[in-house]
């Protein structure tokens, strides 16, 4: 049975404790889009209900203002083939060349888009516009959840990003070689099951998610990367 007054207190601590009220979460899954809803803040990101490729992420949020010029459109038979036994829209971010100088052109390569409880491609294109626009490039917040799969290349590349404020959720750890990775405490081969990061869980009277063993809180408000209190 739902616990809807943990959950209510759950969600009063966390807007009762968030200062910053500007920012954008760029995230791979549905991670940012369930924060910014428990925060009761606007979507300024155009990832919200889009799942991502963990490379295609990378090249993504590396050119996030080109990427913003990029048509979504739907695909191609052929590019159908790879995606179909998917029941929701799919479509893709045309990437293009960027000049670079006195050196060969920049392909941006195209990014593949599954968007997730939407029930068409246009209601999807049409948020993904909006959402776009909304975009706080002085306040950006990406978020990747490698769950038990992350590479190292993976990692490698998405420390090397250049935005401040990055998280990689995976069970790889390495403080010096990846700064930015955070391991849940169910991030394990003993403990992980797909999709329970969004589950429950009960600390006393309050209802969190298990995502929120991380403290988004502190890290949107600071900065800071490290576990709630309340997980403790």
């Amino acid at each position: 049975m739902s616990n809807r007054i943990g959950k209510t207190i759950a969600e009063k601590k966390r807007r009762a404790r968030l200062k910053n009220h500007e920012f954008s979460i760029i995230a791979n899954n549905c991670m940012g889009g369930v924060v910014s809803h428990s925060l009761g803040e606007q979507f300024r990101s155009p990832t919200v209900n889009v799942l991502m490729s963990e490379y295609q992420f990378i090249a993504f949020c590396k050119y996030l203002k080109e990427y913003s010029k990029c048509p979504v459109d739907e695909l191609t038979r052929e590019e159908w083939e790879q995606f179909r036994d998917v029941t929701h829209p799919v479509g893709v971010l045309r990437g293009y060349k960027i000049p670079n100088g006195h050196l060969p052109d920049i392909k941006l390569p195209d990014i593949m888009l599954l968007f997730v409880h939407y029930k068409t491609f246009t209601e999807a294109k049409q948020k993904w516009e909006a959402r776009f626009k909304r975009v706080n490039y002085d306040d950006l917040y990406i978020v990747m959840d490698c769950a038990m799969n992350g590479s190292d290349e993976i990692l490698d590349e998405f420390n090397a990003l250049p935005q401040e404020h990055k998280v990689a959720f995976t069970h790889k750890q390495d403080a010096e070689r990846w700064p930015s990775n955070y391991q849940f405490s169910f991030y394990t081969e003993e403990k992980f099951s797909s999709g329970c990061v969004y589950n429950p869980v009960s600390k006393g009277l309050v209802e969190y998610k298990w995502m929120d063993e991380f403290d988004f809180i502190t890290w949107l408000n600071e900065g800071k990367m490290q576990k709630n209190s309340d997980f403790q």
